[in-house]
This record gives C-alpha cells, structure tokens and sequence, in this order.
C-alpha cells in the first residue's frame, strides 16, 4: 500500500501470493487457502481497477463505542425493512408464468401482516383482482415473530370474508439469533468503516447481505405451512417445489377447466404479447412463428389433439377441454341471438373468466378465442357501434387483441365490438331500403351504414319524409314505414324504441306486405315531397300558414 501499487510483483494477487510460496512443498493448495481465508472473512479482495483484485485484511480496529453506536441503531432495523434490503418478492417463490399469472401475491412480516391483509381484502371485495386467486406469504426475523404469524394466520381461517385467500407461512424458516447478529456486525462495521477505507466498508455490505441471501436460500430448502378454503388448519409442504405443485393443486380445485390446469404449452403462451397473432392461428389452425414449439409435448397441436382439424370436434369429442369452452360460447351466443342481433367480444371473454375455466389475458388465451369462435368467420357480421363490416379473420383477431389488452390495462376510451347475427327481419330491412331509397345491398352490410346512407337519400328531398304522410296514397301501414325511417334517421325513438327496433320493425311489415317497398319508393321523390307539404299546409291549422304566404307575397 505505501508504494501505491505502483509496483506490479508487490501486488496482493493470487497470482503473486503463489508465486511467493513456489518451491514450498508443504504449500501446494495456495488458492484452496485463500478462499477459506476469505470465506472466514480474515481476508477480502478488493478492484484496484484495470481488471486486478488483490487481497486485503479485515480491518477490527472499529472505535468500540463508535461499534456500538452503529450496532444499536442497526438493531432498529424492522422485519420489512430486511425483506426490502434482501429483495424478497413475488418472485421468490419460483413460480411458473402461468402461476404467476393466476395468483396476485403479497410479502409480509408481522409488523404488516394485518395491513397487507386488510388492503387485500378490500381490493378483493371490490373485485379488483377479478379471477386472480389472493396470495400472502409471510416470513419471519425470529421466533417470537414466526408464533405470532402463525396466530395470526390461523385467526384468519375463521373469517368468511377472506374465503378466497391463501396464505404460504414461510415463518418456520426465520432469519434466527445468529444470523441477525451477524448481519447487526456487519451493517455496523460497514457503517464504521465507511469514512475510513471505502472498500472494506463495501465488503462489510457484502457480508450483510450475504446473509440475507443465505436466508433466502434456506427458506426456500425449507418447510411452509399453506393454509386455504381446502387446509384450514394448514398443510406442511416440504421445499418450495413442493410448494408450487400445492398452488397448482389449489389452482386447479378452483378452476377445474382451466388452461393452465389442462394444456402443456410454452412459457411464451401465457405472456402477453402477441394476442392478435394468437387468435389468426387458432382461426386460420395454422401455426406460425412463437407459437411453434419444437417440443411435441408442448405443441399447440397436440394439446388440441381430437379437435385440432377435426370438424364439429365438440360433438365427437365433447369431454375435452377446449370442447367444453366451445359448448359453452356457443350457447352462450345462441341465447344473445334470440334476445337480439349482436354479442360482444368483450361478454365472452368476460363469461369465459368465470368459473370453471378462469381465462386470463395471455397469448394461449388469445389463441384459444381465436379457434372456438372461428366456425363465425364470415357468417357473421363485425360492429363498433358506428361501423360494420364482415366477421373476417382481420376483424376478429382485432376485437378478440384490443379487448385483451383492455384486461391487461384498463383503457377508458375502449368501445365495445360485437358479432352480429342477420335475422330474417333485418335481411328484409335491408331489401326494403334498397328498393325504396335506390341504396346498392353492397353498402347496406350493417344497421350503421344503412342509416348513414338513408340520412343521406333523405336529405336529397325539398322536405322531412314525415310530410309524405299527408299522401292520400299513404296508407297506415307506409305511414308506420315512414315513422320507423324517421325514427333510424333521426336517431330518435319515434318508432318507439331503438333503431335497431325500428329496423325490425320495417323488416316485419317487409314480411306481411311483399309490395309495400315499391310503394314507399313511389312516395320518395321530389315531386311527392313538395305535393305532401302543400297538403300538409293545408291541413296545418284550416290553411292559416299558407294564408298568411300569400298576405305576404312569399
């Protein structure tokens, strides 16, 4: 140190220290000693930079009252805070993407345990975890704290309203006396030692959260209590990989018809980041790019094995998994059809999130979507409410990812799509407005671009449609016609009702009168817009209007 390191073969390196030993017989394990020497912390390297580590010695020469000082303030320091200073997080449980996905997961100690717990349950009421399953996992400094954990998860078993929580007590595997005193030493001596000689205060730090680290470890080797709705009292599980077979089973009791319970796929399934690619392949049943899978026991074909290119595969093979999703999204379409025309993406998925099957937003979601609704490609139509167009594989990948996303992130300006099913009214509805209002069928694919077509026509003649009612040729059955036209046109509840009622309504009379759209064509021209109003002015209040035209000269 006094030649400041200016002096290459004085260096403390590994290499030297042999070097120096070379020829002693009795010393042929230099680098065997040094590591127990640093293990034993008499030693430390330390960077003196260009790439060289050189040993040092641990200095002991701390001001003892000054030790103290340090050693009691580092006492002060909270459970909490050594879990935030070792990094325990979600992620020390190891678990896999899907879980990861099916469970939102708290750190706790005592000191927070009821707070945790209480703010859980409240975002749990509200339902702000949807079908995510509520997790805490909790860890102790010592033993005091681990019996109070364990009390106090067990007083949590009785409360119905935490039916739906589990709890992982990872407190039979405390930090422990020694352990918190070493670590008290070393954060001391860091501390002491931080004025003094930098690098041997960073190796003090080392120390200290070496220690943490060796806790991490041994709790994971450990035992944990899991306590649930199944375990009240709670079930001893031995080393966190049993651990997380124990979550999957809880997993799987409550979402039996689950994917993550029932497909074997690639980690990269229950990401999130490629749900409009995920909903072509299971639409098209042809896969491409990261949803291939070298491994045959995770390719989506043979998790799909029995309906993947199988026709009606739902009626051959109605115990699989993916037949008991399309059953059910069928049925479900069907019911919306006899109450309407329309179903949205957003209801299915939201269906498809309930029990038994607890979808998730994640690509093999996505995926599945994709193959249970694509017998609607092209058969059906696509709406936004403003704008429709046919249900193709482009437009159901688009509302099946942007809802998706929507689950991921809530979006406050997401607009609900649908699948819309043409009724008979509604073909007739638009037969009828074809003939009548002189509109090609090709841009009359949608209750939305109908009506902007027939504004249109409508603004074309000298006066409001309603005056044709004037017409001695306007009979009640064109006049309820024309309301019903008005009512779509004017987005107003004339008809009484929506337009979509309205629309219907015109398809029905359509139905019971075959020449009742020539008839209203006959009425929509400029020549009959002009005779109705003249007769309407003169029906209007004994003629007065047009009276009053003529004292004017107007």
């Amino acid at each position: 140190e006094r030649t400041g390191n200016a002096v290459e073969a004085l260096l403390p390196t590994a290499e030297n220290i042999q070097n120096s030993f070379r020829g002693d017989d009795e010393i042929s394990t230099v680098n065997s000693i040094l590591k127990t020497l640093e293990d034993e912390k008499i030693l430390f390297k330390k960077n003196i930079g260009n790439g060289k580590d050189v040993y040092s010695a641990m200095k002991n020469a701390a001001d003892p009252d000054e030790l103290k000082r340090y050693k009691n303030e580092v006492e002060k320091t909270s459970t909490a805070q050594l879990l935030a200073e070792a990094k325990f997080a979600p992620e020390i449980l190891n678990l896999t993407s899907d879980m990861q996905l099916r469970y939102d997961i708290d750190i706790a100690c005592f000191e927070n345990l009821e707070i945790t717990k209480n703010k859980k349950k409240n975002k749990f009421v509200n339902g702000e975890f949807g079908n995510k399953i509520p997790l805490i996992v909790a860890f102790a400094k010592n033993d005091v704290e681990q019996n109070n954990i364990t009390q106090k998860i067990q007083s949590y078993m009785t409360d119905p309203s935490l039916e739906g929580f589990v709890f992982v007590d990872a407190s039979i595997t405390p930090l422990g006396m020694d352990a918190w005193k070493q670590y008290v030493e070393n954060k001391a001596q860091m501390r002491c030692f931080a004025q003094k000689d930098r690098k041997q205060s960073e190796q003090y730090d080392r120390n200290a959260k070496g220690v943490l680290s060796q806790w991490k470890n041994r709790i994971g080797a450990g035992d944990f209590y899991v306590y649930s709705k199944y375990d009240r009292t709670g079930d001893r599980i031995v080393k966190i990989e049993s651990l997380q077979t124990k979550l999957k089973e809880i997993d799987k009791r409550e979402y039996p018809d689950s994917l993550e319970c029932n497909f074997n796929v690639t980690d990269h399934m229950w990401k999130g980041s490629s749900f409009g690619q995920g909903v072509e392949v299971g639409a098209t049943e042809e896969v491409v790019s990261s949803f291939r899978s070298s491994n045959d026991a995770t390719k989506l074909e043979k998790n799909l094995d029995g309906a993947w290119k199988v026709g009606n595969y739902w009626e051959k093979n109605p115990s699989l998994t993916i037949s008991k999703i399309k059953i059910k999204v069928d049925e479900y379409i069907k019911e919306r059809f006899i109450k309407g025309d329309r179903v949205a993406i957003g209801e299915i998925y939201d269906l498809l999130e309930q029990k038994p099957f607890g979808f998730m937003p994640c690509n093999l979601t996505a995926f599945v979507l994709g193959f249970v609704l694509k017998e609607y490609v092209d058969k059906l139509s696509y709406s936004d409410g403003t704008a429709s167009d046919s249900l193709s594989v482009l437009k159901l990948k688009e509302c099946i990812a942007e809802y998706l996303k929507h689950k991921q992130t809530e979006n406050p300006k997401y607009k609900p799509k649908y699948i819309v099913q043409m009724s008979e009214q509604m073909k007739l509805f638009f037969e009828t407005t074809s003939t009548a209002f002189g509109i090609s069928k090709m841009y009359l694919s949608s209750l939305e671009t109908a009506r902007d077509r027939i504004r249109s026509e409508v603004k074309k003649l000298p006066f409001p449609i309603v005056v044709l009612k004037s017409l001695p040729e306007c009979d009640n059955a064109l006049s309820a016609m024309i309301d019903d036209y008005t009512g779509i046109a004017n987005n107003n509840n004339i008809c009484g009702g929506s337009e979509n009622a309205c629309a219907l309504n015109i398809g029905k009379e359509s139905k019971n009168n075959k020449s009742i759209a020539q008839s209203l064509k006959n009425l929509l021209t400029k020549e009959k817009s002009v005779d109705a109003m003249k007769l309407y002015l003169q029906s209007y209040d004994k003629g007065s209007l047009i009276a009053l035209a003529e004292k004017i000269g107007d």
